[in-house]
């Protein structure tokens, strides 16, 4: 006799976006906006499970990560970076007018576009930012 097992919860699942697919995997993007890679068999009916985006390898540069700049500000320009289009550090120079046009309050265009670019290039070295203990 087996035991009575606990009803399991249906995994969570996440709309997507398809944007590409080659071989088998897919490209995505998710609310917020956010783009990944994904197993092209774990797509059904425009979802897949929040599992499956947690192991998957997110699409662009983590803007969050790079940015030398406050919290809030890193959150708020990392999403007009990405609602602009710009994703990786070729969006960057082919949308480069995009970028002058995006503001934060207190930050001068200048340190806005020197920012996002010194951001990229520590993207490309793969060298996240130093911060300042006492800032955070």
């Amino acid at each position: 006799m087996t035991e009575p097992t606990e009803p399991q919860d249906a995994p969570e699942l996440i709309p997507v976006r398809v944007l590409a697919t080659e071989g088998r995997s897919s490209l995505v993007e998710i609310e917020g906006p956010r783009r990944y890679y994904v197993p092209t068999s774990k797509i059904n009916n425009n979802h897949v499970s929040a599992g499956t985006l947690i192991k998957a390898i997110e699409y662009g540069i983590r803007w969050e990560s790079f940015l030398d700049l406050d919290e809030s500000e890193r959150e708020s320009l990392a999403g007009q970076l990405r609602n602009a289009g710009i994703w990786t550090r070729y969006d960057l120079t082919a949308r480069d007018r995009r970028l002058l046009r995006m503001s934060i309050d207190g930050i001068s265009n200048l340190e806005l576009v020197t920012a996002v670019f010194s951001a990229a290039h520590r993207a490309e070295k793969n060298k996240l930012p130093r911060r300042n203990k006492n800032a955070e």
